[in-house]
């Protein structure tokens, strides 16, 4: 088990790659919990929300960063909130994907969070019942857990709609195509 300030430091010295999957509808993040009140809100939410510089100092060395948000619409306010700041995070070079569950089922996709580094340190993330960080564990390479997870690493991006492709309060415009650039629109 890893505590937060040792994984905050994986995010910092990983090589070439980090990809993440998100299965959760809300994340209970204290350091986020100003900055949705202001979002719910209406309010301005600042420069770092159009380019993010956390994602930009990764990717400015030449890093790669993705995920992929496993959902089902309608969003709730937390993952409004989260759509809506993804252009900011695809202007500063992360590569996003959403799987609407709505849309499809996908048989053998993980039930958890976790980070992949440099496509092979596997962490999964364990969260309480309303989304609050528990713990998060290294998966020792080779294990079954870890060839699993990873093999979601690469159909993921495949099996999901871009970020931009019709995402509105309502969760993703059934019209739009995937792969259609569009902006995202989230109304608060």
């Amino acid at each position: 088990m890893l505590s937060g300030e040792e994984f905050g430091r994986l995010l910092e010295i990983f090589e070439r790659t980090a990809f993440r999957l998100e299965t959760l509808d809300v994340y209970d993040v204290e350091e986020e919990q100003d900055e949705i009140a202001r979002f719910l809100a209406g309010e301005n939410m600042g420069p770092e929300w159009d380019d993010n510089p956390w994602v930009r100092s990764m990717t400015d060395k030449g890093k790669s960063v993705s995920r992929v948000h496993v959902l089902r619409s309608p969003p709730t306010d937390y993952l409004r909130y989260e759509l809506s700041a993804y252009p900011g995070n695809i202007k500063a070079g992360e590569s996003i994907g959403i799987i609407d569950l709505g849309d499809q089922e996908l048989i053998g996709l993980p039930d958890h969070d976790f980070w992949l580094f440099d496509d092979h340190d596997v962490h999964r993330m364990h969260y309480t019942p309303e989304g609050s960080s528990a713990v998060n564990s290294c998966l020792p390479n080779g294990s079954r857990s870890t060839r699993v997870t990873a093999t979601w690493r690469s159909p993921a991006p495949c099996r999901s709609r871009p970020t931009g492709s019709g995402i509105t309060d309502q969760g993703l415009n059934r019209e739009s195509p995937a792969g259609t650039a569009r902006s995202i629109g989230i109304d608060r």
